[in-house]
C-alpha cells in the first residue's frame, strides 16, 4: 500500500506534508482507512448522463432489421453506410466505444463519420 497508488492521493498530500516525521508518515500510511487502489477504478472521460454524440446505424427501413443476429448480418450491419450522428445520454456501456463511435462534441462525430465513410 503506497499513498501514491491511492485514488485520495492528492487530496491527502497537503495533510501528509504536514507530517514532518518519517516515522510518523510510516505509521500513518499503516493505519490509513480511506486507501482506494486507483488502478481498481476507471475514470469516464465524463458524467454519465452527460450529453454525447454517437454514430449509429437508422435501422427502421433496414431489410435486416428483423432478421436474426448471425455472423453475415453483423459484418453488413457494420459495413453499412447509413451512418448518423445520434444525440444521446452517456452511460456506462458506452465506455469501450468512447473516442471511436462515440463522442463529447458533435464536431468530433462529425469527422469521424467522414473518415468512416472514407474508408
Amino acid at each position: 500500500m503506497k499513498c501514491e497508488n491511492c485514488l485520495h492521493y492528492e487530496a491527502c498530500k497537503s495533510m501528509v506534508k504536514v507530517i514532518e516525521s518519517t516515522t510518523m508518515y510510516s505509521i500513518a500510511m499503516r493505519v490509513c482507512n480511506n486507501f482506494a487502489d486507483k488502478d481498481l477504478y476507471i475514470k469516464f472521460p465524463c458524467k454519465v448522463g452527460t450529453k454525447v454524440y454517437a454514430i449509429g446505424t437508422p435501422c427502421g427501413d433496414c431489410e435486416f432489421v428483423n432478421v436474426p443476429m448471425q455472423e453475415e448480418v453483423i459484418e453488413i450491419c457494420q459495413k453499412c453506410e447509413k451512418r448518423e450522428i445520434i444525440e444521446c445520454e452517456f452511460a456506462n456501456e458506452l465506455i469501450d466505444e468512447f473516442g471511436k463511435t462515440v463522442f463529447l462534441t458533435r464536431e468530433d462525430a462529425e469527422k469521424k463519420l467522414e473518415e468512416l465513410k472514407n474508408e
